[in-house]
């Protein structure tokens, strides 16, 4: 089965490998097309900058490494994952995700839905709390218990028209009744899951001792006051002792640890987002309002041209802000609109 992590990075990688054949054909085709805004939402959506987690730069991707094969692919065993919970003390969470198909029954037609599974806390680990109802509840990952399900938040608004009520109804998966507990956040539909369904809980087996099966993407949040460093040491050191103990299937694999990003885009520390090439002198360009100035009648309205950046994008390019201060997290479509104004325009406008 592909895992996630591979999906993330086969189509990164493949723009990486010419990225300004990738920036040039971007941008050629939104100019071709007259919506310039297309080119920042497809970056954002290229290198990941908009990750289906909060707070990201605290979580980690664990995954099962092996040098003699030259294979790092951000998937790990059930049974590795277990050990790794009981046994990791530098994450405050650790979930764990793979694919799910089920055939629903029971609305008109039965029909095959996709998703996903997952581990007790994952919307926790990743902050991103269900819009209706709860996620899955301690115990119900566990061999035996009740079964529950999510919906989608597209599924949601598609097939139950965003209803309320549905929490506490039933659902038909393979057969099996499913209780709706809740709706997960639309931020879970991402990736190869952009199109997800159902979730229902991942259950582990703690006697299926099968570690060759390396099937689940696997993140954790950092714990208060463990650095990168700390989690990615104390990972391998995992990692080599599940070596040393099961060497008929672990042998020659280890584990590896780095955050999300780093993860999913090796070699890359840092991204930022601009909707134009940096130092290209290009923007769309429009008119300014200057509140409390009026322009003679017949001269040209103030103008300029506008960039989109994301926060720090300035610190990433070096350049500093000479007066007031950069964009933050906290600059949104919630809060008010700011702007940043180049020292060309303020000597322009108001130079007096």
């Amino acid at each position: 089965m592909k895992t996630i992590g591979q999906d993330l990075r086969y189509g990164l990688r493949a723009l990486c490998k010419s990225p300004g054949f990738a920036i040039v054909s971007i941008l050629t085709l939104a100019l071709a097309i007259g919506v310039n805004t297309s080119i920042f939402s497809l970056v954002s959506v290229i290198v990941f900058a908009d990750l289906p987690m909060q707070e990201s730069e605290t979580v980690h991707v664990v995954r099962g490494v092996n040098a003699e094969l030259e294979i790092d692919q951000d998937s790990m065993s059930p049974a590795d994952y277990m050990d790794l919970v009981e046994r990791s003390r530098s994450f405050e969470s650790l979930s764990a995700l793979t694919e799910g198909q089920w055939v629903l029954t029971g609305r008109d037609q039965p029909i095959r839905v996709t998703g996903m599974r997952f581990t007790v806390g994952l919307t926790e680990t990743w902050k991103l709390p269900p819009v209706l109802g709860r996620s899955f509840a301690e115990g119900e990952d566990r061999p035996g218990a009740e079964p529950v399900a999510m919906l989608t938040h597209g599924f949601w608004q598609d097939q139950y028209g965003g209803r309320t009520d549905v929490i506490g109804e039933t659902i038909n998966l393979d057969g099996q009744q499913h209780t709706i507990v809740g709706v997960t956040h639309p931020k879970l539909e991402f990736a190869s899951f952009a199109t997800a369904q159902v979730v229902t809980p991942l259950i582990l087996n703690r006697g299926e001792p099968n570690r060759a099966d390396r099937s689940l993407f696997v993140s954790g949040r950092l714990a208060a006051g463990v650095t990168h460093e700390m989690a990615t040491a104390e990972v391998r050191q995992i990692g080599m002792d599940l070596a040393d103990e099961y060497p008929a299937q672990n042998r020659g694999w280890g584990l590896g640890s780095a955050p999300v990003m780093e993860s999913l885009i090796p070699g890359v520390g840092t991204v930022e987002l601009t909707n134009v090439i940096p130092a290209a002198g290009v923007g769309s360009r429009r008119s300014l309002t200057i509140e409390g100035r009026e322009e003679a009648e017949g001269r040209a309205a103030p103008n300029g041209r506008f960039v989109a950046v994301s926060a720090g994008y300035f610190d990433l390019i070096g350049l500093p802000i000479l007066q007031g201060r950069a964009f933050t997290e906290a600059d949104n479509r919630s809060s008010f609109n700011v702007a940043i104004l180049s020292k060309a325009i303020t000597d322009r406008y108001w130079n007096d």
